[in-house]
């Protein structure tokens, strides 16, 4: 089976500089063509940075996708930015006139609680097509009380996305809690892990054996991700061709691309 996959996540922006990969130019136009020449990708989510930068204009970049003629479906994806909630209202708004439908959320740089967490999904649920959610958790803990424990998460996810009966994407699938997010996404039907970044972090860890479980036991309800530039293609191809040979043609397609699309409605 040839190895092709719906890139759940691509880091781009306007005039972005990546910290852990400062020389690669990300460039909204370059990450155009990258996908293009990429003979791993079916399509992809690319997704605006705004922490890193400086020239962060969603208007610039929908444009610059919707107008890149391609047979591949590549779909702009606006971060939201650290801001009052009141301010994310208008940013959701604006984004949503310029024709976004699927929205990222990084609570570990907009450092938003558990309570305004779900005041935005409140507000953008109703909204978007899809709306991720970065799960990594790791991260300094400098005073009590203030860490987003995954328990709480999962079940604000969980809750929100059935009761707007829109899809929430769990991006890295929790890291090292991949099993326990497994535990609940099995029953909530507008849920699905995502394993960018998770997939290759751990290589040679107890995580790759959750992994291949979840390949085996659960293709309906996880996807695929490279988490560019953190993570090369030959990296993500390497991991994929492992997996497979333990996983049906139908599973993978599953996996690759097809639980995305589905969700996307392509």
């Amino acid at each position: 089976m040839e190895i092709k996959i719906f890139d759940t996540l691509i880091h781009s922006g306007m005039n972005l500089r990546w910290p852990s990969k400062p020389n690669i130019n990300l460039n909204i136009l370059n990450i155009l063509q990258l996908i293009e020449n990429e003979t791993l990708l079916k399509g992809a989510l690319v997704q605006t940075s705004p922490w890193f930068d400086s020239c962060n204009s969603n208007d610039l970049f929908f444009r610059s996708i919707i107008s890149h003629k391609s047979e591949k479906k590549i779909i702009p994806v606006a971060t939201i930015p650290h801001l009052s909630i009141n301010k994310i209202k208008s940013f959701i708004d604006d984004s949503i006139e310029i024709g976004f439908r699927v929205f990222k959320i990084h609570p570990r740089f907009s450092k938003h609680s558990l309570k305004e967490l779900s005041f935005i999904l409140d507000y953008l649920l109703p909204k978007a097509n899809l709306v991720q959610i970065c799960t990594y958790q790791n991260q300094e803990i400098n005073s009590l009380g203030n860490f987003l424990v995954a328990n709480n998460l999962l079940e604000l996810f969980a809750y929100k996305s059935n009761f707007y009966s829109t899809h929430i994407m769990l991006m890295h699938a929790f890291d090292v809690s991949l099993l326990q997010a497994h535990s609940i996404v099995r029953h909530n039907k507008y849920l699905i892990l995502d394993l960018s970044m998770t997939i290759l972090k751990y290589n040679g860890s107890s995580i790759d054996n959750d992994i291949s479980y979840l390949f085996k036991n659960f293709d309906r309800r996880i996807c695929l991700g490279s988490d560019y530039p953190e993570w090369s293609y030959r990296e993500l191809e390497k991991k994929l061709l492992t997996l497979a040979k333990s996983t049906t043609e139908d599973k993978l397609r599953n996996i690759f691309y097809d639980n995305v699309e589905k969700i996307l409605d392509f």
